[in-house]
């Protein structure tokens, strides 16, 4: 056996060393290629993207995706780059990477988050049910998603960079507005009391609970500012109001404190804007213990529309934005929320995925509007002019609808409905109210007389409906939810009905009644007393007022085409007063108002090119290709037929007429994408 010598072991011993080093390199990397590899398990990769530019796409012949999406850590979505896609691109989203036909029958993400301005929806198409955007200006667009659940989102890869990142994002406080002011304006931060009950003194006593208030009761003394008027600097954000003259002898009942910058009559019982708009805020409610409070909110009208809300651009901002929530875990997006889509005449919407409470529009981030109460979906909100409206495109609109107390009333108060529409031709209004079990309790028929009086007998809660219809037959309709209590025990005296009927005609020259029922007055003697106050149209006295116990009076109108205000007061023994002012027209012979002549409804002209007194063979409404079905493909045609990319002959007449308003425009698109998406059912 050989033996090695000195230096032939020493170099042996460093060849051993070296090759245990590489094997310890090696067995570094490939660990290291294998993290890598758990961490590209993890990434977009294993979302794939299969999309072919054409509205009838042959998913069943594609063996590779077109392309895989990344992932953005900062941004906190996966995303994917369209290049080249024009026009009509029709994909899906898949975790499948080797067979289209699978990979559409499993898409990974469905739905739409926010479409942009590339009308991005959710459809069939010959036989597909895939993803659809339109793009006519070839646009270089981005497609994310930040969960497989949470939808698709189409943006202009220019956008991109105005994008807020995760780490920078701060949610504005849903609780705080943005931007308050420093120095109060009037109205802000205070509450006002009209003092028309004569008390010498007002307090505000507020809660929210036992031991969250104001003050111990009767609370704060107000600071008597003059003219009856007498004001409290609200130190926290308080749900309940009781004003009252620093004792229990006069006091208001517990009430839902509308908000800083209003005014409180304690002789009428009615709230409004401090400097004298009328506010429809709720009135008080009739739990008589102040220690045991019970918040209630006012119910919103019921709009047009199903989950969705608008912004009327009129400030001119570059893109709107939403942002909803009802908590900092419960929101719809990050700020500043998602982008809503411009469907055109400066209209931009947003269809709202669940229900919430709050929502700020801004100019993605910028420009932004305060924390605003989402009033309900169907509401639009004009960012110039900070008002809500209800939505509404018909050529039937309405102008007011309202009733002259607010809710709640007590029972057999007659509450007058009111409103006011304009139309094509003129306008007729019908009054209905059903119970909560839904049955109609009281119904005024069609008339061209705009008001009606309500008197409810029965406790409960109930929903008024207006009815509008012009002579060519256009119609509306607007619902107000309303609630009538006990007031078989009420201590404060209440009037229940004036008649002749506020608005009446009266006979010049001629011996006017004035009847009153009454309630309340449940205290000392229960006796009432009432007053008559009448005035002129100069607003002179014309007769001597005085209290007696009359339920009625009368006088004679001596001046023929003026209007004369008759004040009613009703008090309690102890000397609690309630008045409500009715006004009549004095005229020669009173007049029965005349019915419109019926007239049929004719089609309105359309800028299409074809004839639409001539409705198509097969008419489908929707179907503004004319393939026999309702898809998006209908609204990518009147898309392009509004964008001039296809004649009037390609349009099928009066079919592509979605909303029914005789003229082809984008929110016919935009009815029959609601359509697919199930957000309305029938066309």
């Amino acid at each position: 056996m050989r033996l090695f010598k000195k230096s032939e072991k020493a170099v042996l011993s460093l060849v051993l060393v070296i090759a245990i080093l590489m094997s310890v390199i090696a067995c570094t990397i490939v660990t290291q290629a294998e993290v890598v590899d758990d961490l590209s398990d993890q990434s977009a990769d294993n979302y794939y993207l299969w999309g072919q530019n054409s509205n009838d796409p042959d998913f069943g012949s594609m063996t590779a995706p077109t392309g895989s999406f990344s992932y953005d850590g900062t941004k906190g979505y996966y995303y994917y780059d369209l290049q080249s896609a024009s026009g009509d691109y029709c994909f899906v989203v898949s975790k499948i990477n080797n067979s289209g036909a699978t990979a559409v029958r499993t898409p990974a993400v469905g739905g739409v988050q926010s479409s942009g301005k590339y009308y991005l929806a959710q459809g069939n198409y010959h036989g597909y049910a895939c993803m659809h955007l339109w793009n006519p200006s070839g646009d270089a667009i981005r497609i994310y998603f930040t969960s497989e659940n949470a939808g698709l989102n189409a943006i202009a890869q220019s956008e991109v960079g105005n994008q807020p990142t995760q780490q920078s994002t701060t949610a504005p406080n849903p609780t705080t507005s943005p931007n308050p002011t420093t120095a109060p304006q009037p109205g802000d931060n205070y509450v006002y009391c009209k003092n028309d009950a004569g008390w010498g003194a007002v307090y505000a006593y507020m809660w929210n609970s036992d031991s969250d208030r104001n003050s111990a009761w009767p609370g704060v003394k107000m600071t008597d500012l003059g003219s009856g008027t007498w004001r409290y600097a609200v130190p926290s954000n308080y749900a309940n109001i009781i004003f009252n003259n620093g004792s229990d002898a006069a006091k208001t009942e517990d009430m839902t404190y509308p908000g800083a910058g209003k005014m409180y009559n304690n002789a009428t019982g009615q709230w409004t804007v401090y400097g004298g708009s009328t506010d429809p805020t709720q009135k008080p409610t009739t739990s008589p213990n102040p220690t045991t409070p019970t918040p209630t909110t006012p119910t919103p009208t019921t709009a047009p529309g199903k989950n969705v809300v608008y912004c009327e651009n009129e400030a001119g901002w570059s893109v709107v934005t939403a942002y909803m929530w009802n908590s900092e875990n419960d929101k719809n997006f990050g700020w500043p929320g998602v982008q809503m889509t411009n469907v055109g005449n400066n209209i931009w919407q947003y269809n709202i995925p669940k229900n919430f409470a709050k929502v700020i529009f801004s100019n993605n981030g910028q420009s932004q509007t305060e924390d605003l109460n989402f009033p309900g979906s169907g509401y639009i909100y004009n960012n110039k002019t900070k008002t809500w409206s209800v939505y509404d495109t018909s050529p039937l609109q309405v102008q007011s609808f309202t009733t002259d107390l607010a809710s709640p009333q007590l029972s057999g108060v007659g509450v007058m409905l009111s409103a006011e529409a304009t139309g094509q031709g003129t306008v007729t209004y019908k009054f209905s109210v059903q119970n909560s079990s839904g049955s109609t309790v009281f119904t005024r028929d069609y008339s061209v007389v705009n008001t009606a009086m309500w008197t409810a007998s029965a406790v409960g809660k109930y929903t008024i409906t207006y009815d509008f219809k012009d002579t060519s037959g256009n119609t509306n309709k607007r619902t107000l939810s309303y609630e009538i209590t006990d007031g078989t025990n009420s201590v404060a005296p209440y009037i229940k009905t004036i008649t002749p009927a506020p608005g009446s005609q009266i006979k010049n020259g001629t011996a006017c009644s004035i009847s009153v029922t009454a309630g309340g007055g449940k205290t000392g003697t229960n006796l009432l007393f009432y007053k008559y106050t009448v005035t002129d149209s100069s607003g002179k006295i014309v007769n001597v007022p005085y209290y007696t116990r009359n339920t009625s009076y009368s006088f004679t109108p001596n001046a023929l085409n003026s209007t004369y205000t008759v004040t009613v007061s009703v008090q309690g023994s102890d000397n609690t007063t309630v008045e409500r002012s009715c006004t009549y027209k004095s005229v020669g012979t009173i007049t029965t108002p005349t019915e419109p002549p019926t007239v049929k409804p004719t089609q309105k002209p359309t800028n299409s090119g074809s004839d639409p007194t001539q409705p198509s063979s097969g008419f489908l409404k929707g179907d503004a290709d004319g393939d026999g079905e309702i898809s998006i493909l209908d609204a990518t045609r009147i898309q392009r037929r509004i964008a001039e990319l296809v004649t009037a002959a390609e349009i099928k007449w009066p079919d592509a007429d979605a909303d029914g308003d005789g003229e082809l425009t984008i929110l016919d698109a935009t009815h029959i994408q609601r359509f697919i998406a199930n957000l309305i059912s029938v066309m």
